[in-house]
C-alpha cells in the first residue's frame, strides 16, 4: 500500500500552535479518530509506541504510527508545523512534518507496507525544504505523488 493511495487534501493540515510531542500526538489522534474515547485510546497507543523509541526518523520528519483492534480500517494524516517541535528524533533535530498512520490489526500487512512506503518517500534530505515552501495541501500531494513514482 502506498501513502498516495489513501491521502486526500483534507488529510493535510498546517498547525503552528502545537509545541510539544504530546500536543502533536493528541492532535494526530483527533485527526484520525472521531469520538472522545477512541481519540484517547489512539493517543495512548501513540504514546506507548513513542516510549519504545521515537518515530522521528530525522531530516525534520516523524512517522507516529499505531495499530489498534478498535481502529476502523487504515488512515494517514500529515501535520506540518513550520516552527518545528522537539520530538526526540534520531538526529536530535526538530521535526516539522508529521505523518500519522493508524490501522486496524486486521490490516497489518497493508499497515506495514504503508509504513515502509512512507519512510522511503520521506527519507530524503531535500523533501523537507520543498514541502515547507508549500502552503496548499494539493501542492504537497503532488510532491508525494512524484516521490511515489521514484
Amino acid at each position: 500500500m502506498k501513502l498516495i493511495d489513501i491521502l486526500e487534501e483534507n488529510d493535510i493540515a498546517f498547525n503552528n500552535d502545537l509545541t510539544t510531542k504530546e500536543d502533536i500526538l493528541f492532535f494526530l489522534a483527533k485527526q484520525l479518530e472521531s469520538n472522545e474515547k477512541e481519540i484517547k485510546g489512539l493517543f495512548g497507543v501513540f504514546k506507548k509506541r513513542e516510549a519504545v523509541a521515537s518515530t522521528g526518523i530525522g531530516h525534520g520528519i516523524a512517522i507516529p504510527h499505531a495499530i489498534c483492534k478498535e481502529f476502523p480500517g487504515i488512515k494517514a494524516k500529515i501535520i506540518i508545523c513550520s516552527k518545528g517541535i522537539n520530538f526526540e528524533a534520531v538526529d536530535s533535530k526538530p521535526v516539522y512534518i508529521f505523518i500519522g498512520i493508524a490501522a486496524n490489526i486486521e490490516r497489518q500487512k497493508s499497515y506495514l507496507s504503508l509504513l515502509t512506503n512512507t519512510a522511503r518517500i520521506f527519507s530524503g534530505n531535500e523533501l523537507l525544504s520543498t514541502i515547507l515552501k508549500k502552503d496548499k495541501p494539493k501542492e504537497i500531494i503532488k510532491i508525494i505523488e512524484q516521490q511515489s513514482r521514484l
